[in-house]
């Protein structure tokens, strides 16, 4: 057998199954959304600032919690029945880090460390780099930004919800409620599924082809760099990518952090699954943008440095 196959077999099938649950969640919970909550009615309530709105998508992960498997096609969803895009865009890059196991995990990564910091600091980028990138998306015509289909003109089906029908009258559509959220949440998940199986390959074989990864100790603005591009690579989980991070025990903090901010919200299997909401050049703004924001954001935090906010002192690699 080729040495490389067994290899390729197990990164491969250990990023295709870690993801599929969460996507198939996302994609049911999406679907039962848009059957049985009225989007529209809740979106007409949302602050008329674009700010506001923004600000309400960057902190929704903590009452709906997502990663980021999740959020693509939960986002999508919502988008096409009457979520504003900005407010959408900011959940769907913020809710991978801000929801309450990830900062758990982050919190227990560190916990022998400063973990109130590690958890402050983590959220704290999330949230810049999400009301960040909302804020400029938000600017552009929205015909340039997503896929055609994605943002909806009619009122879909089954809008009204839940909420606004008497408890008689739904039960009574119970069933066929039902059924079309199943069929909405299967129609979604196959939908999605090809980009996340594209993104795992890719993914498997560049993991596979390169040799061990070692990064050199150096001088941040050339560590940085490296420590987002394996976050890249890895694909990680943003629940478990933590404690990955702080394995690397010895490098600055900076670079932990950029690994796992950047992580998060791009890596090579969300590449392709942004796809099935965005247009291809809208996905490599995305990706251009969010590397861009997190390298300043990491290179502010080596030369603070991050090391003095968590043990008082500098601690030098």
């Amino acid at each position: 057998m080729t040495t490389w196959l067994p290899a390729f077999q197990i990164i491969f099938l250990s990023l295709f199954l870690q993801g599929i649950p969460f996507l198939l969640i996302g994609s049911f919970l999406g679907a039962a959304i848009s059957v049985f909550v009225p989007i529209r009615s809740l979106a007409s309530r949302l602050p008329k600032s674009k700010i506001g709105g923004i600000l309400i998508g960057t902190f929704a992960g903590l009452l709906i919690p997502s990663c980021e498997c999740i959020g693509v096609p939960l986002v999508r969803r919502l988008i096409r029945n009457g979520l504003p895009p900005a407010t959408a865009i900011a959940y769907l890059l913020a809710s991978p880090v801000l929801n309450p196991v990830c900062l758990a995990s982050t919190w227990i990564a560190f916990q022998y460390d400063n973990p109130l910091m590690a958890v402050l600091t983590r959220a704290g980028g999330a949230a810049f780099l999400a009301v960040s990138v909302a804020l400029i998306f938000s600017r552009l015509p929205v015909g340039n930004i997503f896929r055609s289909g994605i943002v909806a003109n009619d009122e879909p089906a089954g809008e009204a919800g839940l909420w606004e029908n008497p408890p008689a009258a739904w039960l009574a559509n119970k069933t066929p409620r039902l059924a079309a959220a199943i069929s909405t949440g299967f129609s979604d998940f196959f939908g999605i599924a090809v980009y996340y199986l594209l993104g795992c390959l890719i993914a498997a074989v560049v993991q596979t082809a390169l040799p061990p990864y070692a990064i050199p100790n150096t001088s941040p603005a050339l560590l940085i760099p490296g420590f987002m591009g394996l976050s890249v690579i890895t694909s990680l989980c943003s629940s478990a990518d933590a404690f990955v991070a702080k394995s690397f025990a010895g490098y600055p903090l900076a670079a932990l952090f950029a690994f796992m901010w950047l992580g998060a919200v791009l890596d090579l299997k969300l590449i392709f699954i942004y796809q099935s909401v965005f247009k291809r050049r809208t996905v490599l703004l995305l990706a251009l943008l969010l590397a861009a924001l997190v390298f300043a954001l990491s290179l502010l935090a080596a030369y603070l440095p991050l090391e003095r906010l968590f043990y008082g002192t500098t601690i030098s690699g």
